[in-house]
């Protein structure tokens, strides 16, 4: 390394500083003081938005506000709605409270509907910042709201935001899921929080790589290709350094370099690293406002497309876990039964990440992983466990083929009406995300449907889908226009030692 005081950044170019770092904060009402702690030695934190949601459901503020106002040291207000944010400023919301973006910009989304939908309040806010704003995103969870919060950590994690959590009585024991994916970017008390938030925003934002820094980032390419057959050059250099620099912390090495050599003698250490670089959050019916478009406008265009119930063919390409593929079954299902379709329904779900195909395909998750699934569909589609899990119906999971593919290198599907790609390009470099797009541009019949995730584009192929809903990036496919495959190299992609074939993974039900 150059010197003490870089070795930690991750090779990068600078992040443009266009808008400032957005962090989500949940309060409860019971358990206050972490976050007066956070904020009263947050002052010099300018470089970040705070937007802070609390649990309660009133109409009117609660003593809350007036107690945070006089402990923090940056100046607070009620959040108000399309409200732009500001670095250096905390926002107060009652429950329903998003972000999301306007002219290149943050602002707040307040929403009585989101507000009272059952849903955690912090796992929406968390999550509503990971889609906007992809690396500029933080989640800071202090203790009083662990039930809360989980789904949107792994979320910011994912698109290479900042993760901090505080320290309980009890230790870093008491804390759960967290801990163990080796998310936390810092996990300390409240009242040093803030600084530690400061040095993590100072090392993405200072990211030039000098020769030292890119042979050691290469070095950990290459074992991690050498074991896997990956190559992940093809990602975004922030998300993978902040993943790196993660596993580094976790291991104890004081320096890249010592990582680098702690990988050449531990396979183990290698496949922990590619496992959390590969993590992908993922949820029953993710944005549910973005399915209630899905299944009220998008679905019965496919149906009416297919009265004669030839095969309707839906790709979800990133599956990760399968919760997105099972959310798609479980509505192609129910309107097939409204239609009297009798026609062949396939799913492709894809994924290079083979252990979490493994699991997609067992078709079983904890119930707390249920949390957008309604009472109905649960009874409907799953079989209750007696350890308390929930177990894929077999007719659902017949719809699904889950397979080993690289969107990026892997011949695409083709003749599909459905692609969902959403939260997978903000990984890649842009002339990749480009690549990817004609691909499902490829795979999709003349009038097929695209669903990408909130903070996704299609860039300069834009002309070549027509919109549904812009906000929500449902695209449809506007004409047969023959463009240039060129798919990457295999070397150079992020891509499966073998192309997808159907059904290698073996069906569980």
């Amino acid at each position: 390394m150059a010197s003490d005081q870089n070795h930690n950044r991750p090779t990068d170019l600078p992040i443009a500083k266009s808008y400032p770092y957005i962090a989500g904060i949940g309060v409860a009402l019971d358990a206050p003081e972490p976050l007066y702690e956070f904020l009263a030695a947050a002052g010099a934190l300018t470089e970040a938005a705070f937007v802070v949601v609390s649990y309660t459901n009133t109409s009117e503020p609660p003593d809350l506000f007036d107690l945070l106002r006089e402990q923090s040291a940056l100046p607070i207000r009620l959040a108000k709605h399309g409200e732009n944010l500001l670095g250096g400023h905390v926002y107060f919301a009652q429950r329903g409270v998003q972000v999301g973006m306007a002219d290149g910009h943050p602002i707040l989304l307040i929403s009585s509907e989101v507000g009272n939908s059952g849903l955690r309040p912090l796992d929406i806010l968390l999550t509503s910042i990971a889609e906007s704003c992809g690396e500029r995103s933080v989640a800071i969870l202090l203790a009083g709201n662990l039930e809360d919060g989980m789904a949107g950590i792994r979320a910011i994690s994912a698109v290479g935001g900042v993760v901090l959590i505080q320290t309980s009585e009890a230790g870093e024991e008491a804390l759960p899921a967290p801990i163990t994916e080796r998310i936390a970017d810092a996990i300390l008390d409240s009242a040093n929080l803030p600084a530690a938030l400061q040095q993590a925003l100072k090392a993405g934002s200072i990211s030039i790589p000098n020769e030292s820094e890119t042979s050691h980032m290469e070095a950990i390419f290459n074992a991690l290709r050498s074991r896997w057959g990956v190559d992940f050059g093809s990602y975004k250099p922030t998300t993978i350094g902040r993943g790196v620099l993660r596993r580094i912390a976790a291991q104890g090495a004081h320096t890249m370099e010592e990582y680098v050599a702690q990988l050449e003698t531990d396979p183990d250490e290698v496949d922990r690293l590619y496992r959390d670089l590969l993590i992908r959050v993922t949820e029953f019916f993710r944005t549910p406002e973005a399915f209630n478009i899905l299944e009220g406008r998008v679905l019965p265009e496919i149906f009416r497309e297919h009265q004669n119930n030839q095969e309707i063919r839906v790709w979800v390409a990133g599956c990760a876990t399968g919760e997105e593929a099972y959310s798609v079954a479980m509505l192609l299902h129910e309107q097939a039964h409204e239609r009297g379709f009798t026609g062949k329904i396939t799913i492709f779900a894809t994924d290079i990440h083979r252990p979490s195909l493994s699991f997609a395909s067992q078709g079983i998750y904890p119930a707390d992983r249920l949390g957008n699934v309604s009472t109905e569909r649960r009874i409907g589609y799953f079989q209750d466990l007696a350890d308390g899990s929930y177990k894929v119906a077999t007719e659902l999971r017949k719809m699904i083929v889950f397979a080993p593919q690289s969107v990026i290198s892997d011949p695409p599907f083709t003749r599909i009406d459905l692609v969902c790609c959403r939260n997978l390009l903000i990984y890649l470099r842009p002339a990749l995300q480009e690549k990817v797009i004609t691909a499902v541009h490829f795979a999709l019949r003349s009038g097929g449907f695209l669903f990408l995730g909130l903070s996704e584009g299609l860039g300069r192929l834009a002309s070549e889908f027509a919109v549904i809903d812009s906000r929500l990036k449902i695209f449809c496919k506007a004409r047969n226009l023959k463009l240039p495959l060129n798919l990457v190299p295999r070397e150079l992609a992020a891509s499966t030692a073998e192309p997808a074939t159907p059904l290698t993974i073996a069906r569980p039900l």
